[in-house]
């Protein structure tokens, strides 16, 4: 029976946050050479307008974006979770309130009241999303998925504290923003409904993460793997932990599970 690999893109692909704001050579090669005899579903906070460049000409055979709020498997839309006006405007007021950001994401765009806002642009820059995707916010839409970024570190405990019960909120990786999603509304769902859909067992499916966002993919997959720049949480939960994205632990792990040839 095929497998099936699930695949986060920030931290474990690349790393925009230290510069590295595309997948490498070798990566590239391990994701071509897993098609041949494995699902590859690639599992992202990101919306389909958001991929990298060389991620966004690879081919895979699904995508588990915003979170979960978004699944699409080949021409097939499995999932797409909206926010109600009432929770998106809950968020604007809170962050208007305080000073923070917000950016209101669906696959196509990314909306926010100034789009010149050096907080916004800066984050975004960070990822190495192209800014020409970024739109003023006119009126409140349909969106999968929404971030907020805090003016301080300070700020992120009460945002926390103040919209935990009614939203899944995940902290984004080394930066004082937080991932914002409908309750419910995770990898981990997300992946049991791919599962389903390609009829593959869980036991015969494999994870690659490194943060907050990807744990619940991390507890149900069956085998996970935590890259070594990881969080701690993250590496405790996975059965192995690999090295860091920026030494290609991705295309290593694979080799080494005799997932894919070693690229000559």
């Amino acid at each position: 029976m095929k497998r099936i690999l699930f695949c986060d893109i920030d931290g474990t692909l690349m790393d925009g946050f230290r510069g590295m704001k595309d997948i490498s050579a070798r990566t590239s090669y391990a994701l071509n050479q897993l098609k041949k005899d494995t699902y590859v579903i690639l599992t992202s906070g990101r919306a389909k307008c958001m991929m990298p460049e060389k991620l966004s000409i690879f081919n895979a055979d699904g995508y588990i974006l915003s979170n979960g709020a978004y699944i699409e498997c080949g021409s097939t839309i499995l999932r797409s979770h909206l926010f109600t006006r009432e929770q998106v405007q809950f968020i604007a007021d809170y962050s208007r309130r305080t000073e923070g950001r917000f950016i209101l994401v669906n696959q196509e765009n990314l909306f926010t009241d100034d789009p010149d806002d050096q907080m916004v642009r800066e984050l975004l820059g960070s990822l190495g999303i192209q800014l020409r995707l970024l739109k003023k916010l006119k009126d409140i839409e349909q969106y999968h998925f929404m971030i907020e970024i805090c003016r301080e570190e300070k700020q992120c405990g009460l945002f926390s504290e103040y919209c935990g019960r009614m939203f899944s909120i995940k902290r984004q990786y080394t930066y004082t923003a937080f991932d914002v999603n409908r309750l419910g509304d995770n990898k981990g769902s997300a992946i049991m409904k791919v599962l389903d859909w390609f009829g593959v067992d869980q036991k015969n499916s494999y994870c690659f993460g490194d943060s907050e966002n990807d744990i619940e993919m991390i507890q149900l997959a069956g085998h996970s793997i935590a890259m070594g720049n990881a969080d701690k949480q993250i590496k405790n939960l996975s059965d192995t932990v690999t090295e860091d994205v920026l030494e290609d632990g991705f295309y290593n792990e694979l080799v080494r599970q005799k997932m894919i040839q070693a690229m000559q």
